[in-house]
């Protein structure tokens, strides 16, 4: 269900991001035109109803060797908090968006938690640390295995995984698509 979500959050962005690169898309104006009379229909013809709240419960999965990596709760806390805000159309830099967006404007219905159990109901708070004798990970996917050095996902279908981890300098983070890799490796 995650990757339905994360799929359908995504189809709207896939869709205007090439939609601002429409000069390389289009060999011809009429072309161009119809591209835009498609993408006008489909917001109109899109338009969000009222839905019951989308509960998406996060696991973190903090990869640390230094000290000064292990990071806070409350840094955690603020982090989902704005998270939250960003997806429901609460965030403060609203203000800023210019008037021609406005009513594009949308509040997704979707609230992000920590996990409040595990993949087999045990109580538990969504937040796993894991000490490394790693220094950094770059773009190696070492960190998604707890025999390698990381930490192992919890089931992909039920909980978006995001893992803090030094990558460092090569890289300053990823995620991946539905389907594009294995469930032990879907996240961000």
């Amino acid at each position: 269900m995650i990757k339905k979500i994360f799929f359908l959050l995504l189809l709207p962005h896939l869709l205007l991001s090439q939609y601002c690169g429409n000069d390389l898309l289009f060999s011809d104006n009429t072309e161009k035109k119809a591209f835009e009379q498609n993408i006008k229909m489909y917001l109109q013809t899109h338009q969000s109803t009222q839905r019951e709240e989308i509960v998406i419960p996060i696991v973190f999965h903090i990869i640390w060797h230094g000290i000064e990596e292990n990071i806070k709760d409350e840094e955690i806390f603020s982090q989902l908090e704005v998270l939250n805000k960003d997806y429901n159309a609460q965030n403060e830099d609203n203000r800023d968006i210019p008037h021609e967006f406005k009513s594009l404007i949308g509040n997704t219905g979707i609230h992000f938690c920590l996990a409040v159990k595990d993949s087999i109901g045990i109580p538990i708070v969504g937040i796993v640390r894991k000490k490394t004798e790693k220094k950094e990970f770059g773009i190696s996917e070492d960190l998604f295995f707890s025999t390698k050095g990381g930490s192992d996902a919890w089931d992909s279908e039920k909980y978006l995984n995001i893992w803090v981890v030094n990558t460092g300098t090569t890289i300053s983070g990823y995620g991946t698509y539905p389907k594009d890799t294995t469930p032990e490796k879907t996240g961000v």
